[in-house]
This record gives C-alpha cells, sequence and structure tokens, in this order.
C-alpha cells in the first residue's frame, strides 16, 4: 500500500510555517479472524499476521476499496495540542497525501483512525506521561456500516519505502526529518478492527440458476433490539484507551468502551452495496457489513434483486427479500467480538421445487443454509 505523500500547501507565511515534512505511508491490519487470506504479490511485506488494507477490502464484492478512504492521524509532542491532520487516497496518483505541514523535526507519537468520514468528531487526550499513549474518543459512529473502521495501534518511521524499521504493535513514536531533495518520510502503520463484520454470501441452486438469473441490485442491514427490547441508536460513540509498550502486544487497554449515542434516531437499514451482480452455483458472491459488537445480535437483511429469464429478459424487478439473524444462535456463542468476521450464507431458490409455476420460478426465496 505504497505511494508518495506530498505535504499540502499551507497559508500561513513562510516564517510562520517551519520546517517543511513530508510523508508516506503504509497501512496494514490484522485479518478477520475466522477469514482465510492468500497470499498477495507485493513490495514490502507487512508483519506477520498482517495484510494491506486493499487485500482485506478486495475481497468483498461492493466493498468500495481505497475509494473514499482516507486515514484521520493526530501527531502529539510535549504537552502541545495534537496536530490533526488527513491521509487521503489520490487515485489518479495512487498515492497517499497528507493535508498538512508539520512545523517542526524531531520525535512524535501518532495516534488515528480510518476511514475519517465514519466519525462525526474526534479527539486525542495524551498521558500527562505523554510518550505513554493516550485516550482516542470517537463520536457518531454508524452502529452499522460498510466501512471496515480501524485504529492505530502501532507507528514507525520507515528507513525508505521497503523498509519498516522494525514496526511493531504498542509503538507510536515516529520521528520526522527536514525534507531535503527527493528524500522523503515514510511512515508505517498498524491497525486493528474497531468493529465486528459480518461476511453474507449469496449462491443459487443449481437447478434454479439453469432456468434463472437473478441479480442483486441492493443488500441492507439492521440492527434490531437485543433480549431486552430496547431500541438500537443509529450512531454510538467509542473510546480507546492506549498504552505504549515495548511488547510487541496490542497497546489497548481493557474493553474499548461503546455508548449509544442517545441524540441520535433509531436505527434504520443501513446499505451495505447499491450496483447489479449476478448469482452463481459456483462462487458465492461475498458481502461485507460492520458493526459494533457491542450493540446487538439481531439483525435484518434486506435484499433486492431482479430475476431475467435465460434469454435476458426481465420478469421481475425490484423485488425483496427480507431474512432475520439472530447471531448469537446460529454460531452458538455468547459473546460478539470485534475483530472477528460472522460467515452467512444464503441460497437463492424457488419456494416449491416440485411446482416450478411462473409465479414461482420468479419469486424465489433467500434461505440462510
Amino acid at each position: 500500500m505504497a505511494a508518495l505523500l506530498l505535504a499540502s500547501c499551507s497559508n500561513d507565511s513562510d516564517e510562520d510555517r517551519g520546517t517543511r515534512v513530508t510523508f508516506e505511508v503504509r497501512a496494514s491490519a490484522p485479518w478477520f479472524t475466522e477469514v482465510p487470506h492468500s497470499a498477495v504479490t507485493r513490495a514490502w511485506a507487512p508483519p506477520t499476521g498482517y495484510y494491506t488494507y486493499e487485500a482485506i477490502n478486495s475481497q468483498f464484492e461492493g466493498h468500495q476499496s481505497m475509494q473514499n478512504t482516507s486515514i484521520e492521524t493526530f501527531f502529539t509532542k510535549n504537552s502541545n495540542t495534537p496536530q490533526q491532520g488527513t491521509f487521503f487516497y489520490d487515485k489518479r496518483s495512487s498515492s497517499w497525501k497528507l493535508t498538512m505541514d508539520i512545523k517542526e523535526t524531531g520525535n512524535y507519537y501518532l495516534y488515528g483512525f480510518m476511514p475519517k468520514d465514519e466519525a462525526a468528531s474526534a479527539s486525542v487526550a495524551p498521558n500527562s506521561t505523554y510518550g505513554n499513549g493516550a485516550v482516542m474518543t470517537l463520536r457518531g459512529l454508524s452502529t452499522v456500516t460498510p466501512a471496515d473502521i480501524c485504529f492505530v495501534i502501532g507507528a514507525k518511521e520507515g528507513l525508505s519505502n521497503d523498509d519498516d524499521n522494525g514496526l511493531t504493535s504498542g509503538k507510536f513514536m515516529v520521528n520526522t526529518q527536514a525534507t531535503n531533495g527527493n528524500n522523503h518520510n515514510y511512515i508505517f502503520l498498524m491497525f486493528d478492527h474497531l468493529y465486528a463484520a459480518m461476511r453474507l454470501r449469496y449462491t443459487i441452486d443449481a437447478n434454479y440458476e439453469a432456468l434463472r438469473t437473478v441479480k442483486v441490485r441492493k443488500l441492507e442491514l439492521k440492527a434490531l433490539p437485543d433480549d431486552d427490547g430496547m431500541a438500537v441508536k443509529a450512531k454510538q460513540n467509542a473510546v480507546i484507551t492506549l498504552e505504549a509498550n515495548n511488547t510487541s502486544t496490542s497497546p489497548v487497554v481493557g474493553d474499548i468502551e461503546f455508548t449509544p449515542d442517545n441524540t441520535s434516531a433509531d436505527a434504520e437499514l443501513e446499505p451495505l452495496y447499491e450496483g447489479e451482480v449476478a448469482l452463481s452455483t459456483s462462487v458465492p458472491i461475498n458481502f461485507m457489513g460492520s458493526f459494533i459488537p457491542s450493540s446487538t445480535a439481531y439483525f435484518k437483511v434486506r435484499t433486492t434483486y431482479d430475476v431475467y429469464d435465460k434469454k435476458g429478459t426481465l420478469l421481475r424487478e425490484g423485488s425483496e427479500a427480507e431474512n432475520t439473524i439472530a447471531l448469537r444462535d446460529l454460531f452458538e456463542m455468547s459473546n460478539v467480538e470485534r475483530g472477528h468476521m460472522y460467515s452467512i450464507t444464503f441460497k437463492v431458490q424457488p419456494t416449491y421445487y416440485y411446482v416450478l409455476s411462473g409465479y414461482d420460478l420468479n419469486t424465489p426465496t433467500m434461505e440462510i443454509e
């Protein structure tokens, strides 16, 4: 996930701007616990157990990998107010660019999350001994979202675009250097998943596929009330306590604190995918939705689809199928955990195999296998 980063021009005067520092960033996150990952050719190999952000997200149909993606960062130094800036991905140049200049060279401790636009606001409060860690607060997060929200658990300046200089989790210090000629700073980042993920796999009955083509046009997911019957809020807040260490272990202290944003409305259906993709028997189509693991274990999935005959004639447009998922019951577990992916397969088939009437052929069901 490599690309040259050029710091944005500032409106400050040359006197106020200080020494200009430019960066290049590498970002990585652990693979979801329950999904195998195939080898990916790359110049830079992330630390063991981590994969480039593109490689993770490319597994999912309709997940907009590297689009509208940005990394919100906080550079902390001594008792100074954290310098807040954004790495955004420029598809035209296939590079990450920082939206600010760092005004002083030296050692900083870097915290952050991605994608930036998933949080209504964010802040970082460093420890009084600022190198020991910080508390990051994210406000206005969607309870259900198509985005894979991640937060920084390790940062290190690189020696080159292929040398991460010993990047490990639990370390947040980066050293910024003045830019001279073609020399650039490189920042390597490690992320962890803030949410749990639900992989929705769609396939189609072989006998039915021989007669009809089904194209998924829209997929929506909604968090439903839990056993206590309390409505699920559409937005949540998260408080993440991070403690720097030299042990290469997770810097997260205790559990991440999620609380409902009571100023938000009740949760509604959130779109995970909009487009057009034909289902097949041989290769399941994968979609992904992320959700705050402590919010609920019950969901509604709404699938909007079109049905065609094998000549390509549209027979039914905009049909909808709804399924309710009791996540804990399906996986026989007591807790839903962040960083875990829960895979659910739907098979599209006619309602009555032995009738196969016109209506039955044109209005299939979506059943959880």
